[in-house]
This record gives structure tokens, C-alpha cells and sequence, in this order.
């Protein structure tokens, strides 16, 4: 049986989520600028106090929005018992599936486009989406790089860094197409094949591969080079 704790943080949880639904459809509809927070507290019946006691303003309510398109079960993914004893390989695959899958989903695709025409008219929805969501992701990758440095699997001498530029080339392809190129290429790109190669280059660079062996003269996880092909 739920206790009183539990059956209200049930209803906090359920009122929150139903608030997230209705803004981003208002976001998807209308666009940052046209959309505004009586309309979705009007759309959601709950009084605008309630919203602003939540998200401080709708640049708050907006990086909510995308941040549980985002973020929604990256946790779970990362928090896998066995996900640490992973072969790094496999393991920045999943990873890099989970981010592109969530980036590429038609909500966040068109809410990316919108967030990149409105920033520099905005400098403060700029701000928090580049403080709250990216960083939240990049540290949920920085955080998965400094245990396998502990487990000694991998050498890398900034993991915050080394988060953010994989993460980075994760969806570079996907970015590109959705800020210059028509929606529906998107259907078309080969995200396996750019997901393999974004890892094999995290992890071994544009190292030339010993010649005898096949192995990469440089690996992510040793960090030294290896001069007997030479």
C-alpha cells in the first residue's frame, strides 16, 4: 500500500508530466516566441503561479521540455549493472544509439530547429539550454569515461572534454541535416554506419594500423604508441 508521501509524489509527478505534454505541444505548434506560458497553463488548467513556481519563466518550461525528450531514461541506459564491465566498444555504441535515436525523434528534431533560430534572440533560453541539458548529457558520458579510467579500460586525459566531443560527432551528420537539409533526408541517413565509425575514430584515432597485426598502432585505452610497424 502507498503511503501519503508516495501517493502525493505519484500526483506531483503525473501533474508535471501532463504540464510537459501540453507545453510541448503549444512549443510545436507556435514556436518559442509565439507560444506563452497563460496559454499552455490555460490549455493545462492549472494556474500560471503553479508554472512559474516549477520553471521560474518559459525558457525554464522550454529546457524541460527538451530535456525529458533528451535525457528520459539515459539513467537506466548508464545505471545497467553490467553496463561498467562492458567492452568500451559496445558499450559507446549503445550510448551513441541512445543519443542519436533520442536527438533524431521528430519532437526534439523540430524542437532543435526552433532552439537554433531563436538563441540569438533569446540569450537567456541560449544559456539554460546549453547549461541544463547539454551539460546534464555531457555529464552522464563524462561520468561513464571516469569509471572506465578507474577499471583502467581506457586512457583519457579529459573526460568532461572527451564527453562533449563525442557527443558531438554523434550527431554531427543528424545536426547538419536538420538545420540545412529537408526532413525527410533524415529517414535516409545510415546512422549505424556513422555511429561505427564515430567510435572506431573516439577510440583510435587516424592512427595507421600496424601493418603485421591489424591492431591499431594507437589504442584509447593504453594511450601510448606503438613504433614497431615503423
Amino acid at each position: 500500500m502507498k503511503t501519503d508521501g508516495q501517493r502525493t509524489a505519484y500526483r506531483d509527478s503525473s501533474h508535471v508530466n501532463h504540464l510537459l505534454n501540453v507545453a510541448t505541444r503549444q512549443f510545436l505548434r507556435d514556436g518559442y516566441t509565439l507560444a506563452s506560458v497563460t496559454g499552455i497553463a490555460q490549455e493545462a488548467r492549472v494556474s500560471t503561479r503553479t508554472i512559474y513556481k516549477r520553471f521560474t519563466n518559459k525558457a525554464g518550461l522550454w529546457v524541460s521540455v527538451i530535456e525529458r525528450l533528451m535525457m528520459r531514461d539515459m539513467e537506466v541506459v548508464l545505471a545497467t549493472a553490467h553496463f561498467d564491465a562492458t567492452e568500451p566498444r559496445l558499450a559507446l555504441t549503445a550510448i551513441g544509439e541512445f543519443i542519436y535515436t533520442r536527438a533524431c525523434a521528430p519532437a526534439a528534431a523540430s524542437l532543435f530547429r526552433m532552439a537554433a533560430a531563436d538563441v540569438q534572440r533569446f540569450p537567456d533560453l541560449a544559456a539554460t539550454i546549453h547549461g541544463d541539458t547539454k551539460l546534464q548529457l555531457e555529464n552522464a558520458v563524462a561520468d561513464y569515461f571516469r569509471g572506465q579510467i578507474c577499471r583502467g579500460t581506457l586512457s583519457v586525459a579529459d573526460p568532461a572534454r572527451a564527453a562533449t566531443l563525442f557527443i558531438q560527432m554523434v550527431c554531427a551528420e543528424l545536426r547538419e541535416c536538420q538545420l540545412f537539409g529537408p526532413v525527410e533526408k533524415i529517414a535516409q541517413l545510415d546512422h549505424k554506419a556513422h555511429l561505427d565509425l564515430v567510435v572506431d575514430i573516439f577510440l583510435n584515432g587516424m592512427a595507421r594500423r600496424n601493418e603485421l597485426s591489424g591492431t591499431p598502432a594507437v589504442t584509447a585505452a593504453s594511450g601510448a604508441i606503438d613504433r614497431s610497424g615503423c
